[in-house]
């Protein structure tokens, strides 16, 4: 076998071209993950693209190391047509599916080169390799969650919201074997919180505002009166608990506790009364409000956590939408509440503890923090109290009245 055959043969089994001797520097490429790469294997103090130097150090690394990557990362969400069963059809104009060659991959799925001399190089090493998504005929990981998540949602609304973890699918039910039942869909969602790390620890004296709207001529000043109110009272759903169940909602920002308590189409003048509650213990709860970034393709570390994280984001813009309160809110909100349910009494984190709360996106103001602690009004008490058995103190010193409009 020739040398040029054989040279020709290991580009194929490897599945790119070699560039050459030649350089390249993280300024040609806007993904995190590449740069960092690049930054770690640098063995010039050139880039042979944009003809950057560097006289501080070394800033560029063999482009075809950086190729190898490249291939190696798609390779994990990306596949050829042929080899993912595809469909050809010559009468029909080729591939029957969503199929592009690796200079449209680069350039409109992944976005990941800002060098047009890179992208050309990066383009011709791949030897006109033709892409598709792995596994082309399964849903892809992120959109199997979501629409567990939303049929789990339709199971809890509207056909059995109290054993749905016990009912089977019917017979002439299918599902590819990505989907996600029902049944198994908050255990699911309990391994994405638990590998997104998105749990957080609320320290004592962690400040927490919780408004009480009424009357001009009513004065409240006391944690019973101002925190959650007692189970007799609790008539009303909620987006994390339903009637009958106490809660302590609130938020990080005064601005966000009122404008979630607070409805404008309330009859006559208005105030609210704020009050500051202070944590006494510490505590871990689902952190809604600090999603990560989702991790980068090229990041081998954890780009596993890539279609967890995506989903995160569709599933949080869902669970804070606004919900109008005209009575069809008991069933709206009834997801939320069995998911509530789980995180507080089956979940545990690693240290194998309970949750005592959710930090969720307000739906009213945005970019606030709203919160649903899993406390009772037995769990809260004055600034008077001395004792160790509550997890929230009101501090009577800073109870205030906001004019509302």
């Amino acid at each position: 076998m020739g040398l040029a055959k054989q040279a020709m043969l290991e580009d194929i089994d490897r599945g790119y071209c070699s560039v050459g001797e030649q350089y390249v520097c993280a300024s040609c490429f806007n993904d995190e993950a590449i740069e960092e790469f690049i930054e770690e294997n640098a063995e010039s103090d050139q880039c042979d693209f944009c003809g950057e130097v560097s006289d501080e150090g070394l800033i560029a690394a063999p482009i075809d190391k950086v190729i190898e990557l490249i291939v190696e990362s798609i390779e994990y969400e990306w596949g050829s047509p042929e080899d993912e069963g595809v469909a050809w059809e010559s009468r029909e104009g080729g591939w029957q599916g969503h199929v592009t060659d690796s200079y449209d991959l680069l350039v409109d799925e992944l976005e990941i080169v800002n060098n047009q001399k890179v992208l050309d190089a990066i383009s011709n090493a791949l030897v006109d390799r033709q892409w598709c998504q792995k596994d082309y005929y399964a849903l892809p990981p992120e959109k199997a969650l979501m629409y567990g998540w939303e049929e789990f949602c339709k199971q809890v609304k509207y056909k059995t919201r109290y054993v749905f973890f016990r009912v089977k699918d019917s017979e002439d039910s299918y599902r590819g074997v990505e989907e996600i039942k029902p049944r198994y869909m908050l255990d699911a969602l309990a391994g994405i919180v638990s590998e997104s790390q998105i749990l957080s620890e609320v320290r004592p004296g962690t400040e927490f505002y919780r408004v009480r709207v009424h009357d001009p001529g009513e004065h409240f000043g006391q944690s019973a009166e101002l925190g959650p109110p007692p189970e007799s009272c609790a008539i009303f759903s909620n987006r994390m608990s339903p009637a009958g169940i106490s809660m302590f909602y609130g938020a990080v920002e005064e601005s966000t506790a009122i404008e979630e308590t607070f409805d404008s189409n309330r009859p006559g003048p208005s105030v609210a009364t704020v009050g500051v509650f202070k944590t006494l213990k510490t505590f871990k709860v689902l952190d809604l409000s600090k999603l990560p970034k989702v991790p980068s393709l090229f990041d081998e570390g954890v780009r596993h956590l890539r279609p967890g994280i995506s989903f995160l984001y569709d599933f949080v813009r869902d669970i804070s939408k606004p919900i109008v309160k005209d009575g069809r809110e008991h069933i709206e909100y009834v997801p939320t509440q069995v998911m509530t349910e789980f995180f507080q009494y089956i979940f545990e984190d690693q240290d194998g503890e309970n949750l005592k709360g959710i930090f969720y996106p307000s739906s009213r103001n945005k970019g606030g923090v709203a919160c649903a602690l899993f406390f009772s009004q037995k769990d809260c008490c004055d600034s008077d109290y001395s004792g160790e058995k509550k997890w929230l103190r009101l501090d009577n010193q800073n109870v205030y009245r906001r004019s509302l409009p």
